[in-house]
């Protein structure tokens, strides 16, 4: 190794060459109107506060800088010569600015840039880049090129690692731009010039700045085989065309973005929100194309999307508002719902999925229910590991299909209805139905549950119709085992009638509330099982009736009472006999009444005083 101190070296006017393959540190201070030349395999080192104004070339090996003073005087118009694929290297320290008065010749065989340090460590070249010889780019540093090459540079450029930084629309000049795997181009100039830009698997093209087609911009020609990442909240609406290859990702790391532009799916493509909240508005088409969400967090698509494969969802929530969102509503195709990811609906519209959407689960999966219109999904569901539904939307979700996934089904907050005896999944060990506070399962007009197990708590959220209810207009029932936690309560809406034919059990002293639509009093609950519930029974709108004889455990204490004049409650013996053990009627507001068309008896059979101020009428014995 050669290494020149800190004396001043003068060259006068005349070219100082450093030849060898050995390495030359020269950290003294290099003046005079000359030049420098950089020859054979070895590695020069320039430290020093240099004035010299002639030109550098580089015609082998590397070069190594640390500040742009170490290439001389930055106000001299001067030329930065690179040849035979030689290396210019910045160590790292901080940003180095090569001013626009020095231009980069890139002759024969082109030339290396490499840039160590960090992302945040800039090498940037403000003058224009000539030739027409490949520019390769090396190092975790960033290399920025700041001037417009469009008119003087038709060479190649590899990004073989690190960044490479984009700050001139124009600055990739018009030969292949090749963005290689674990390596990034950074597009931080607005309406930049990218039809040359080839991006293969494992690069990342990042979009750092508006872009519209109509200002000039232009899209890669070629799939993006890697990445593409949007990391402005509004790139814009102009930028459309896009094609992401089979394999490849659409991600963005910040919040709050709105990816407005279209984008063509040539097969699955993975779409990354980095566990933040993404939004796709442009549209999202390809007769091959497919959406698979991966990460946490919220991925948004609100497009008119026209993509006709598959979306599968294996992390954080997938959100829609319209069915088109979810790609060509004629195709036949799958949503996978996979490892409890979420579906969520939060359409202000009603909207219905069809019989060709099919839903599969993989260790279970969520439907959110945040739309003020319903949901209906009339495709099949299949799979394991259970279905939840969550949100507390108006509209609710509606399941349509006879079921076939096997595993719990968890209604944890809103409304949950039922139009098929099957649409809560495969029956048998496992397969039963939780019903949280604050949540409902409504079964639709005609339908009829057979061998569920159904959990009940609460009164079944704002319409207090309770966590199992029938719809208005018609007779459901449920005729399987009713498990009571706490508060429960079962009902109809308007004028439907809920037959509970199964047995209703619970733990001790928990009570079985009966109601019906505010202001109406029609609808109608009949019980038919031999129910075993120890504690109360209160009517508190519409009807209680009996299916059976002593459907009411004989040590229930029945009150039949409502707080409104609108609704009247009544318990309707039926013509069937039965014991309790206390009648009474808490709330005197509203009417309450015993009542049975056949001759019956009602016989109270308790210890505790109770009193019963309503009404009693028809063919009924005390």
């Amino acid at each position: 190794m050669l290494t020149v101190g800190t004396d001043a070296v003068s060259n006068g006017g005349n070219l100082l060459t450093i030849d060898g393959s050995g390495n030359t540190t020269i950290s003294g201070t290099l003046s005079g109107s000359g030049g420098l030349t950089k020859n054979g395999t070895g590695t020069l080192t320039l430290s020093g506060a240099n004035t010299f104004s002639g030109a550098v070339a580089i015609t082998g090996g590397v070069l190594r800088i640390s500040a742009s003073s170490n290439l001389g005087d930055a106000s001299a118009t001067n030329t930065l010569a690179i040849s035979n694929n030689a290396t210019l290297q910045s160590t790292g320290f901080g940003n180095i600015d090569l001013t626009a008065n020095r231009t980069i010749a890139l002759g024969a065989g082109g030339g290396t840039f490499d840039v160590g340090g960090t992302a945040s460590d800039f090498l940037s070249l403000t003058g224009v880049i000539t030739g027409s010889s490949t520019l390769t780019k090396i190092g975790t540093g960033s290399l920025s090129l700041a001037a417009d090459n469009t008119a003087t540079f038709s060479g190649a450029i590899d990004i073989d690692s690190g960044m490479l930084n984009l700050a001139h629309a124009g600055g990739l000049g018009t030969g292949t731009v090749t963005v290689k795997y674990g390596s990034i181009l950074q597009v931080a100039a607005s309406n930049a010039k990218l039809a040359q830009v080839v991006v293969q698997p494992g690069g990342v093209l990042r979009l750092n700045q508006p872009q519209d087609t109509a200002a000039g911009a232009t899209i890669p020609t070629t799939p993006i085989a890697g990445i593409l990442e949007i990391k402005h909240s509004n790139v814009g609406a102009n930028f459309d065309g896009i094609q992401m290859a089979a394999g490849s990702t659409v991600r963005s790391n910040l919040a709050g973005v709105n990816y407005e532009s279209d984008l063509i799916l040539n097969g699955a493509v993975d779409f990354d929100t980095v566990n933040q909240n993404f939004t796709i508005s442009g549209s999202l088409s390809g007769a091959s194309g497919a959406v698979n969400k991966i990460s946490g967090n919220t991925l948004t698509l609100s497009g008119n999307n026209t993509f006709s494969g598959p979306v599968t969802i294996n992390a954080g929530t997938l959100s829609f508002g319209a069915a088109n969102n979810l790609g060509d509503g004629s195709a036949t195709n799958t949503i996978a719902i996979n490892y409890n990811s979420t579906l969520q609906w939060t359409g202000a519209t009603a909207e219905n999925l069809g019989t060709n959407r099919t839903i599969t689960l993989t260790f279970g999966g969520t439907l959110d229910g945040s739309g003020t219109e319903a949901l209906t999904i009339d495709g099949v569901i299949s799979g394991t590991g259970g279905l939840t539904k969550i949100g507390s939307g108006t509209g609710g979700i509606t399941l349509a299909a006879q079921n076939t996934y096997t595993g719990l089904t968890t209604i944890s907050a809103g409304a949950l209805t039922i139009t098929h005896n099957s649409a809560l999944g495969a029956n048998g060990m496992g397969n039963e139905t939780i019903v949280a506070d604050n949540a409902q399962l409504i079964l639709g007009n005609g339908i009829t549950v057979s061998g569920e197990t159904i959990t009940i708590a609460g009164a079944g959220g704002s319409n207090f119709i309770g966590a199992l209810a029938a719809a208005s207009g018609g007779i459901s029932t449920w005729d399987g085992p009713v498990k009571l936690g706490a508060s429960a309560r079962i009902g109809a809406a308007g004028n439907g009638t809920l037959i509970v034919s199964g047995a209703i059990s619970n733990d001790a002293g928990t009570d079985l509330s009966i109601s019906t639509t505010t202001g109406t009093g029609s609808g109608v609950v009949v019980l038919s099982g031999p129910n075993t519930y120890s504690g109360a029974t209160s009517v508190i709108r519409g009807t209680l009736r009996l299916g059976a004889a002593d459907s009411l455990p004989a040590t229930t204490i029945l009150d039949v009472h409502s707080s409104a004049t609108t609704d009247p409650a009544t318990f309707d013996l039926n013509g069937m006999n039965q014991t309790i053990a206390g009648l009474k009627r808490t709330n005197t507001t509203g009417p309450g009444i015993v009542t049975s068309a056949g001759a019956t008896t009602l016989t109270i059979d308790g210890a505790t005083s109770n009193t019963f101020s309503g009404v009693i009428t028809g063919a009924l014995a005390l």
